[in-house]
């Protein structure tokens, strides 16, 4: 399991200099997670490549922590478990552990036909990072666009905004007037915002938005 790196969030930020002076305190512990994340989207690895792909459908309506002990749960034997025998791990372990495991059977069966359970192949058919986002959002049961950034981020690529509670309340904190997205229009349009906020303070949007969450929850996870 990957481990949580805990954070001091307990100084005020309200203001864009208070924002960097937490910054400038947590930025090696964002850079180094990036870097892992780098790593395991270069690796080639089609069993971890499909665990950050399940992790993110279990993080939907949950919690980062509750994705990872449910990871840790299924363990590497959900490249070849049975409907039953995921929903049976998940139960008591997450909030959905029925509709949970028809997404991640459905979505392995489904990456198993068309490309041998092998996500790293989709990177190199699909060049454009949002064309990519776009394709799993249509075709990755339980994947919309916040997971699908999401996944995308955790196996190294850049440029996403994950538009949970945390980053949007962060956002209106520094008066980003922005609401949770109720769609894929609504969703790119914060995202486009987000990014204009994180160029003029001059923070790179993917240690923004680890910045955001790290503050409102104390930790980064992934």
């Amino acid at each position: 399991m990957i481990d949580i790196i805990k954070v001091d969030n307990s100084k005020v930020i309200d203001s864009v200099s208070s924002l960097k002076d937490y910054y400038s305190l947590i930025q090696p512990q964002i850079e180094h997670r990036l870097s892992e994340f780098q790593t395991i989207g270069s690796s080639h690895d089609r069993l971890a490549l499909f665990k950050e792909l399940v992790f993110c459908i279990l993080t939907a309506n949950a919690s980062a922590k509750m994705a990872l002990r449910c990871i840790d749960i299924l363990g590497d034997t959900i490249i070849t478990d049975n409907e039953e025998t995921i929903k049976n791990k998940l139960k008591h372990n997450h909030r959905f552990p029925n509709t949970r495991a028809r997404y991640i059977i459905e979505s392995r069966d489904y990456l198993k036909r068309s490309f041998g359970l092998n996500l790293f192949r989709i990177f190199e058919i699909i060049n454009d990072q949002f064309a990519l986002r776009e394709f799993l959002k249509l075709n990755i049961l339980g994947i919309g666009f916040k997971e699908s950034s999401h996944f995308l981020r955790n196996v190294g690529y850049q440029g996403f905004a994950i538009l949970d509670k945390h980053i949007i309340s962060m956002l209106n904190l520094f008066k980003v007037k922005v609401s949770k997205p109720r769609n894929g229009k609504e969703y790119i349009e914060i995202e486009r915002r987000m990014m204009n906020f994180a160029n003029q303070i001059d923070i790179n949007i993917d240690h923004l938005d680890i910045l955001f969450w790290s503050y409102k929850t104390g930790e980064i996870i992934k």
